[in-house]
C-alpha cells in the first residue's frame, strides 16, 4: 500500500512536469547551530518546487487500531 501511494503522488507531480525523483537519499539539516546533517530515504523529492525550494515527500502507514496524533512541522 505504501508503494502505490508513493507511485500516486510521484504521478501527480509527473503530470504538472515537475522535476521529480522517487527513493531518494537525502540529507536534511536537523541542528543549524551545530550544522549536522541526518541522512535518511524519501518517497518522493519534487526539485525546486517553491520559490527554488525543494520538497520531500515521506509517507508514513498508520493502522486504523492505533490512536492518530497529528504533528505539524514548521519549516
Amino acid at each position: 500500500m505504501h508503494d502505490f501511494v508513493g507511485d500516486i503522488i510521484f504521478n501527480i507531480f509527473k503530470q504538472t512536469r515537475a522535476s521529480i525523483k522517487k527513493k531518494v537519499y537525502v540529507s536534511i539539516l536537523t541542528n543549524p547551530q551545530e550544522g549536522r546533517l541526518t541522512h535518511m530515504f524519501k518517497d518522493v523529492l519534487v526539485y525546486e518546487w517553491v520559490e527554488g525550494k525543494h520538497a520531500c515527500v515521506d509517507l508514513t502507514g498508520v493502522s486504523p487500531l492505533m490512536r492518530l496524533r497529528i504533528m505539524v512541522v514548521n519549516v
